[in-house]
């Protein structure tokens, strides 16, 4: 009924403004390596979560958790993020934490998942500044951007140059089946 009237729920956009500052705490203690923040940060999360989801949630829907779709669907993407960060707690943070994960590797998967990434609005934005504010450096905010471009077109650049090197290499071994068999 709120969505015929134009309206976002309100459970919604607390959900929603939740989620988003959980998202940018968590990058805060992962840019300055802080695990018994972290471990904090998780006890406080899981107990909000749950309070959240089993006991007010209900009564602002007027509707049980086991009878809402997108909360279970919701629940279940925090326990996993959960999991992964017990693991990340557990293991520690590495000790080389800028950069994007998915430029580790140059391929047709990491490069479609990274433009991906880059089309989403104000994502890479967000994460730069975030970078630049938690980390020690003597950067403007400007030059930060710069680098940070600069290095997402070299990523660019430098799966297509693997791609081409894998083409080539194909069609090499294609000539030289080529000429020992006669064709």
């Amino acid at each position: 009924s709120s969505l015929s009237d134009d309206q976002v729920p309100e459970a919604f956009l607390v959900m929603l403004l939740i989620q988003f500052s959980t998202m940018v705490v968590d990058r805060a203690l992962y840019l300055r390596k802080t695990v018994l923040g972290k471990l904090a940060f998780q006890v406080v999360l899981v107990l909000a979560i749950h309070l959240w989801m089993f006991f007010i949630l209900p009564a602002v829907t007027e509707r049980m958790f086991s009878q809402n779709a997108v909360a279970q669907l919701w629940y279940f993407v925090k326990c996993i993020y959960f999991a992964l960060s017990a693991y990340q707690i557990r293991c520690g943070y590495p000790t080389r934490i800028l950069g994007n994960f998915l430029t580790k590797k140059y391929n047709h998967l990491n490069l479609f998942l990274f433009q991906g990434f880059r089309l989403v609005p104000f994502l890479v934005e967000l994460r730069a500044v975030m970078d630049w504010v938690w980390t020690d450096t003597t950067l403007s905010l400007s030059s930060w951007m710069c680098v940070e471009d600069i290095y997402a077109n070299i990523f660019i650049i430098k799966c297509s140059r693997e791609t081409e090197k894998i083409h080539w290499l194909e069609m090499t071994e294609l000539e030289e089946f080529s000429v020992f068999s006669g064709c």
